[in-house]
């Protein structure tokens, strides 16, 4: 299941950068609740937030967002982390 699929099956034309990067941690990095170990979609998704919003600190909230991950990914925690 591939960015293609994702980008097609889950991405909405009013999604927001920040919906899109939360929706791209939960579909790539988590999987039955669990972190998944996939660093290269957390890289990702932090460099397109960074990309995106010229405010966005990726190294002040990388912690919060792997203690998150770790502790299963839950989305609404994603999200409130993105934003």
């Amino acid at each position: 299941y591939g960015l293609s699929d994702f980008l097609i099956d889950q991405v909405t034309d009013s999604d927001t950068p920040a919906d899109i990067a939360a929706k791209a941690l939960q579909h790539f990095c988590i999987e039955e609740g669990e972190f998944n170990g996939f660093l290269p979609g957390v890289q990702i998704a932090v460099q397109f937030l960074t990309e995106s919003y010229s405010d966005f600190p990726p190294h002040q909230c990388l912690a919060d967002l792997r203690a998150i991950l770790e502790a299963g990914g839950d989305e609404g925690a994603i999200r409130q982390w993105v934003r």
